[in-house]
This record gives structure tokens, sequence and C-alpha cells, in this order.
């Protein structure tokens, strides 16, 4: 599945979240966690869909910023999974 495919109930199956009380969030979060990941890799929106794997940490970020929305945080260990999948296709050499 590509990243543009991804649908506001996609992310709340994958979090199981059933109610409707995140929705807001998430829709000004799905968009935030694109930014990141185009921002990080380098990779265009059009690029970023050829790249399953990265529909998954695509996922995992929605799901981490609505879980970690405070500007502080006490384990600031980042999701080795999303970081591997981002670095693979990491365009950022600098």
């Amino acid at each position: 599945m590509k990243v543009s495919e991804v649908t506001l109930d996609i992310i709340k199956n994958y979090g199981k979240i059933e109610d409707e009380f995140e929705d807001g969030n998430l829709n000004l979060i799905m968009p935030a966690s694109k930014a990141y990941i185009i921002g990080r890799t380098g990779l265009t929106i059009e690029q970023i869909d050829l790249y399953e794997d990265i529909t998954i940490a695509y996922c995992v970020l929605c799901l981490d910023m609505l879980k970690n929305r405070e500007y502080t945080v006490k384990n600031s260990k980042v999701n080795k999974i999303v970081n591997n999948i981002l670095d693979m296709h990491c365009r950022n050499l600098l």
C-alpha cells in the first residue's frame, strides 16, 4: 500500500482507535507525518509512494505523534523501526 492511499480509518485501525474522539487530531497529524518523512529522507511526495515499507513508518509516526503530544518527553529514544526504514531511503546525505 502506498502512503497516499492511507486513510484516517486505516490509521485508526492500525492503532486500534475505535472512537471518533481523536479524528481531528489525526487529521492534523497525518500531513505532518508526511512532511517529516519528506524532510528526513529528501524524497518527494511521489517518491515516498514507491516504497511500501515507508507506509509502516508513516502509520507509526502518525500514532507516535498522537501519543506524544508534549514538548518534553521522558523517554527520548527514537523508534528503531521507523528510524531504520527512513534511513534506508534517505537522500539527504549531508
